[in-house]
């Protein structure tokens, strides 16, 4: 919202780097957690609040929040079936700003990459899109990570200060491989994997820890700062602690009703 009202002068180059959050990424992946959070809300707000989140997110035109929103609500059905409603609000919601895209005197970019890979990117902007792609900014950094595969590069080369053009890796698992070698990437792999395991036990009862760590984990793909701005490390903990909580009440449950049966 900041975005479009505070920096809209067409004049100044802001680009998407503008408005509240300064990063659409970022600002996506706060809606992400919102609408997750949604799901352990009351039924009367939940739909609102839904709707609230997914316009918000929209507009900041990410792709990665886009791919992200529609995994966590095919992850909903599984809570209930009704939940493929929201499947069909969103892609109205995202049709209404093609549309309304489509007759505004200049065309927002974003907008006309999102229409053209829902058309199969046939079109001129599909070109757009692969120019744009994080494939690209990554492959950058290939000939930096197979050069030092085993230890890395060392901290902070990955980030558009070391090792490459100064454009970062945006991508937090080559960063940790990058940068601090296989084993570091390993074991944040195995980490993640682990979190994955968990919070798809509890899922049932706490689905928003999974769909958030989902959120999460594809929002990596497409940043580097992980180790310099501690959002995300705050949310991966936070994440850590909601999976142990439900684990040990769990624990200490089993273990009042084994001492009853006994």
């Amino acid at each position: 919202v900041g975005n479009m009202f505070l920096f809209n002068d067409p004049k100044a180059d802001y680009g998407r780097y503008s408005g509240f959050y300064l990063d659409p990424n970022n600002a996506g992946l706060i809606c992400l957690i919102g609408y997750s959070l949604t799901f352990v809300m009351r039924k009367k707000i939940s739909l609102l609040s839904k709707s609230y989140f997914l316009i918000i997110g929209l507009f900041t035109f990410s792709r990665t929040f886009i791919i992200s929103w529609i995994l966590i609500n095919l992850l909903s059905i599984k809570l209930n079936i009704k939940n493929l409603k929201l499947l069909l609000i969103g892609f109205g919601f995202l049709s209404t700003l093609l549309v309304y895209n489509s007759f505004l005197p200049v065309k927002n970019q974003r907008l006309e990459q999102i229409g053209a890979l829902i058309n199969g990117g046939s079109s001129t902007k599909s070109s757009k899109i692969e120019k744009d792609s994080r494939w690209d900014t990554w492959s950058r950094y290939y000939p930096a990570l197979m050069d030092k595969p085993i230890f890395g590069n060392g901290f902070n080369s990955f980030t558009g200060n070391g090792v490459a053009p100064p454009v970062g890796v945006h991508n937090t698992y080559l960063l940790l491989w990058g940068e601090g070698g296989i084993l570091s990437a390993l074991l944040f792999l195995f980490y993640t994997i682990w979190l994955f395991v968990k919070s798809s036990k509890i899922f049932m009862r706490q689905p928003h820890v999974l769909m958030i760590l989902l959120g999460l984990s594809l929002f990596l793909l497409t940043n580097h700062n992980f180790m310099t701005a501690n959002y995300s490390i705050f949310i991966l903990l936070w994440i850590h602690i909601q999976v142990k909580e439900n684990f040990n009440k769990e624990d200490f449950i089993n273990l009042k009703v084994n001492k009853i049966k006994t």
